[in-house]
């Protein structure tokens, strides 16, 4: 019992925890983007990459 609860916070803490990476990554893009404009295919490719990755999770 204490196992299966423990399972379930470890879960919610890993779905927090990667969503907060991608809110960063996300930040981090942008930033970029605007700090150096010629950056934006390579930011749009990162995103995409990145979002393909944390997708399935």
């Amino acid at each position: 019992m204490r196992a299966a609860q423990l399972g379930k916070d470890l879960r919610v803490v890993w779905e927090l925890a990667l969503r907060y990476a991608r809110l960063l990554c996300c930040y981090r893009l942008r930033r970029a983007w605007q700090l150096n404009p010629p950056l934006k295919t390579i930011a749009t490719n990162l995103a995409i990459v990145g979002t393909l990755f944390l997708a399935p999770v």
